[in-house]
Parts: structure tokens; C-alpha cells; sequence
């Protein structure tokens, strides 16, 4: 969502018409921060396409960098293995006469 002029309930928003992605200015109310009540500008029936902030993107790439840091790249929880730069032969597979 964008703020929109001086108003600091009116947001512009994407939404799907016609199957194309449409800018739609919204008022908005009541917020928890993690619900925002929407008092004019949509439908129930708009779909409201919603795209992660640049924020949202730099704090999971931060987490997962980490997360990698701190478990070694695996899971926590889970021994790697030690990699080997051997392979193995491939498996036999049985042949008919």
C-alpha cells in the first residue's frame, strides 16, 4: 500500500479487474497492525493483489543469512553430513536374456 496525498487513511492498492491489475485508492480505519479495516474503495468480491515491502524482503534475506550462519546451512537440529568430493558408482540394475 501507497499513501495517497495528504490524507493518512487514503492508500492506493492493486486490485484484479477484468484480469488485469488495477490501481484502486482506498480509505482505511480502524488497524491492529496486523488487520486494517477498509472503509471505502473495495468490493468483497475484489482481490486485492498484495506484494512484499523492500523492508519484508531485507529482513527474511537477513533471517535466512542467520539462520545459515548459526546452523551451518541445514536445519536446526540436523547433522550435516560431511561432503565428500567422491561418487558414488552408479547402482547395477538388473538385466534380462
Amino acid at each position: 500500500m501507497r499513501r495517497s496525498g495528504g490524507d493518512a487513511s487514503s492508500y492506493i492498492v492493486f486490485t484484479l479487474r477484468k484480469g488485469q491489475p488495477t490501481p484502486v485508492q482506498i480509505r482505511t480505519g480502524l488497524s491492529d497492525l496486523d488487520y486494517i479495516e477498509v472503509v471505502s474503495g473495495l468490493t468483497e468480491q475484489d482481490t486485492v493483489l498484495v506484494l512484499p515491502s523492500a523492508s519484508l524482503l531485507n529482513s527474511q534475506r537477513d533471517m535466512q543469512q542467520r539462520m545459515r550462519s548459526f546452523t551451518g546451512g541445514g536445519l536446526p537440529g540436523v547433522q550435516q553430513q560431511p561432503t565428500t568430493t567422491q561418487q558414488r558408482p552408479p547402482a547395477a540394475t538388473p538385466t534380462r536374456p
